[in-house]
């Protein structure tokens, strides 16, 4: 009754609408405890006797009569189909005319006196969607209503006295099932995404060039691959002739080798540059002859060459 409208709104329904039919409430829906818009089990109304007294005073409720509606005797029945109802719920009250009735009360009847257009049908399991397959009570449904519904009228159902209903939410949507198993999936692959790619964040780390700067890092790679080619002390050898046969004609000393080196031992001396030529030569000669096999003695001819002849041509 907490749902019906006021006395006044009441009175102007009943006065504007063509026809009203009140169906009294059998049974109350027990929410589920995990979720409050799904009804979980059915229970016996207790509201049916208040919601009745709002528009008939004195009428007296009766609930759940045992046995079924083919074993009562029914005392009137305007129409051709009999109900078919367990535990049926009926109706006494002198302002109402019995359409269907029994000698206990009655079931569906229309008011005599202070509005003719309001028609009470005190069980709701003739019209409910379990009861259309039983007997005839889709025909009596239909039979019903069209006693109720004035010429040229038309049928409004109002169901909001129900108090339950799913409120449309995507994000709901999304958390339910069959949906909520690609939701699931989705933040499955971001979590996945963010573990791999943790290790990439923060500051940006500044790494060694690849090939270092100056000709140190071009001399190791020669010789590492005169290393590897086992013609360390060759090429060295050539390294050497080639390195005093450049720096004499850069200097232009002319003349037999003997005299060339001479000149060079003197000059190296002036710039304070060492030459030691024989030295170098002798750890060549015995890198060829198999005495020593260390590339580390030809990395260390050929980079004393090399400074000797940066020292005479550049003075540095």
């Amino acid at each position: 009754p907490n749902f019906l409208p006021g006395d006044d709104d009441l009175a102007e329904i009943l006065d504007s609408a063509g026809a009203v039919l009140l169906i009294l409430p059998k049974r109350r829906g027990i929410p589920d405890n995990q979720n409050a818009k799904r009804i979980k089990r059915a229970t016996p109304a207790n509201t049916a006797s208040e919601v009745l007294e709002r528009f008939l005073p004195d009428a007296v409720f009766q609930s759940n009569i045992s046995g079924e509606t083919a074993s009562l005797a029914w005392t009137s029945n305007v129409y051709d189909a009999e109900p078919d109802i367990d535990d049926v719920n009926l109706v006494s009250s002198g302002d109402l005319q019995g359409l269907i009735s029994t000698d206990k009360g009655i079931l569906f009847g229309q008011v005599v006196h202070y509005a003719r257009n309001l028609y009470v049908l005190s069980d709701p399991d003739i019209v409910a969607t379990h009861g259309f397959v039983r007997g005839q009570n889709a025909e009596l449904a239909i039979a019903m209503i069209k006693e109720a519904l004035p010429p040229g009228g038309a049928i409004i159902f109002d169901e909001t006295g129900h108090g339950f209903a799913a409120t449309e939410s995507f994000w709901e949507e999304l958390f339910r099932y069959p949906l909520s198993l690609a939701t699931t999936h989705g933040l499955l692959v971001i979590v996945i995404l963010m573990w791999v790619t943790w290790g990439r964040l923060g500051k940006k780390k500044n790494l060694p060039p690849a090939i270092p700067p100056g000709k140190g890092f071009l001399l190791d790679n020669i010789v590492s691959m005169m290393a590897f080619y086992r013609h360390q002390p060759f090429l060295a050898q050539k390294y050497l002739k080639s390195s005093v046969r450049q720096t004499a004609a850069k200097l232009k000393i002319r003349g037999d080798r003997a005299e060339v080196e001479a000149r060079l031992e003197i000059l190296s001396r002036a710039k304070k540059a060492d030459w030691e030529i024989e030295e170098w030569r002798a750890d060549l000669r015995s890198l060829a002859r198999g005495s020593q096999k260390n590339s580390k003695t030809v990395l260390k001819v050929v980079r004393a060459v090399y400074r000797w002849k940066k020292e005479m041509l550049d003075g540095s």
